[in-house]
């Protein structure tokens, strides 16, 4: 279920496919779909990981999370733990797209 990510306000909204390989200042994690809230949020189903990003354990500092299933981009400041391709584990987020 997903909470706090204002998902009803999605309804209009095109649907893009997000991709791992697109350009950020920071890493970011694409997987199909998120659970959580912006102080834990989880993203999870078939993860990847642009270049550099941490795939295995815990890891710190910002980051970039996105789901294929739904339009959502957040970016979270709280570091996190990753156990590819299962999940992501990220912390203090807020929605940017």
């Amino acid at each position: 279920m997903i909470r706090d990510f204002a998902l009803a306000d999605l309804a209009g909204a095109a649907l893009g496919t997000a991709s791992p390989a697109q350009a950020t200042d920071v890493p970011a994690y694409t997987c199909d779909n998120l659970r959580g809230d912006e102080a834990t949020t989880v993203l999870y189903g078939a993860c990847e990981a642009t270049p550099g990003a941490v795939t295995s354990g815990a890891f710190t500092g910002e980051v970039v999370g996105q789901t294929r299933q739904y339009p959502i981009r957040i970016r979270c400041a709280g570091g996190g733990r990753a156990t590819f391709p299962h999940e992501v584990l990220i912390r203090d987020c807020t929605r940017i797209g």
